[in-house]
């Protein structure tokens, strides 16, 4: 390898890693613009993953009364 062709290549390296630092570069700029004003898309109205913040879950005694409050009135015959 002689200098010119060294100088060459040195030179080729240069700037296919300067052109990957610029694309790189502006995927980011352009990532950051789509970010600030992109907003989600919901294919659902209702999520079923999200868990609302004021959801309540059933105690343990209110279980117990519910149940006992049908089947009192099941064995009353109110409940079909």
């Amino acid at each position: 390898m002689d200098v010119e062709s060294a100088a060459t290549f040195l030179v080729a390296s240069i700037l296919i890693c300067s052109g990957l630092i610029v694309s790189c570069l502006a995927i980011v700029l352009l990532n950051n613009i789509f970010a600030k004003f992109w907003k989600p898309i919901k294919f659902t109205i209702l999520d079923p993953f999200k868990v609302h913040h004021n959801t309540r879950f059933i105690d343990e005694s209110e279980l117990q009364s519910k149940t006992d409050i049908k089947t009192t009135a099941n064995n009353k015959g109110e409940l079909k």
